[in-house]
């Protein structure tokens, strides 16, 4: 196995045991676009839905400040392990926490690609 792997392996338990209490599930939705060709028009799809789990943080006052705008005061951060997420996510899709929906404003990996870190809105 090679360095990644075993750090999303060991993430992935500490999910399971040691972080399980800041943990939380929820349901990522994704609206494709279709294209018509006809009219030229994208028009939202059908949804895809997708149950996965991630510890959510609000962004420190220091991160909202040097952000120049791009991060509001009630933006939260989710970070999500990469090797369980099973469809894309994209910028514009929806997560689903405790019935509030959140849009996703921003996501970038770590930079050992294990975990995905999204902000909400």
């Amino acid at each position: 196995m090679g360095l990644r792997t075993d750090l999303q392996n060991d993430l992935s338990e500490a999910f399971d045991d040691d972080l399980a209490d800041a943990v939380k599930a929820f349901t990522l939705f994704k609206i494709p676009r279709v294209y018509n060709p006809t009219t030229g028009i994208s028009v939202p799809g059908t949804a895809v839905t997708e149950s996965l789990r991630g510890i959510l943080s609000p962004y420190s006052s220091r991160e909202v400040t040097r952000s120049n705008g791009s991060i509001n005061n009630t933006d939260i951060k989710c970070f999500l392990l990469l090797n369980e997420v099973i469809n894309s996510i994209e910028i514009g899709d929806m997560i689903e926490i405790s019935s509030i929906k959140y849009e996703i404003i921003d996501k970038k990996l770590d930079p050992a690609d294990a975990t995905l870190i999204v902000q909400l809105r």
